[in-house]
């Protein structure tokens, strides 16, 4: 089969924009085989994926089955689907809603979510689906407060277990009952390994803190 080096950088991006985040360092190809593997019940590997995006060289032409993956996973029934609608506005295709496996996540790392009417709560991950709340706006919910999560999904409610706040009981929480939340991912620059730190991380979700 041939391939459009024009076809496979446009997916390339897709995927980041789906995903929400530039892929091009080691720990983006654990996000992203993670992510992958969340929306479409597939395992890539890192591997596969780092010669995909030229992270590591490669003779090689990639398999069908990758690119069909990737595509199917940003709503298209095949890679043929995706090269041949992607382009063309009027086409469509299977809506999929932006979802996080949140062990996904490197440790630090942080996450903002977001839901109405005006509740804005920031938390860190600190391991096993737990998180530290660092900042809250107008939610039950304060700094200090912990809890566990293992997905979420844009647009669908939150659920929360695991809820320890002063003075009550662990319970649960939801976020987003009406309108579901929304989401994104701030990642921790402490993670940075050498290598990450020489060739400069441009993320577009970087904690500059």
């Amino acid at each position: 089969m041939d391939y459009c080096k024009e076809d496979i950088d446009r997916l390339k991006a897709s995927v980041e924009h789906f995903v929400g985040r530039e892929i091009k360092l080691p720990r983006d190809f654990v996000f992203l085989e993670k992510q992958v593997e969340c929306y479409t019940g597939v395992k890539i590997s890192q591997s596969t994926l780092k010669r995909l995006w030229g992270y590591v060289s490669c003779d090689s032409a990639p398999s069908y089955y990758v690119l069909d993956t990737l595509a199917t996973m940003l709503g298209y029934t095949s890679w043929t689907d995706f090269v041949k609608r992607s382009l063309d506005s009027e086409s469509s295709c299977r809506i999929v809603r932006r979802k996080l496996q949140m062990d996904a996540l490197s440790l630090g790392d942080k996450i903002e979510l977001m839901w109405s009417p005006f509740r804005v709560l920031v938390a860190e991950y600190t391991g096993d689906g737990t998180f530290v709340v660092e900042q809250s706006e107008n939610s039950k919910l304060i700094a200090g407060d912990t809890f566990h999560c293992s997905c979420v999904i844009e647009g669908e409610p939150l659920y929360l277990t695991d809820v320890t706040h002063p003075g009550i009981e662990a319970c649960d929480y939801v976020c987003g009952k009406l309108g579901g939340v929304k989401w994104r991912v701030i990642v921790n620059e402490a993670n940075k390994t050498e290598s990450e730190i020489i060739s400069g991380d441009l993320g577009v979700y970087n904690n500059k803190e």
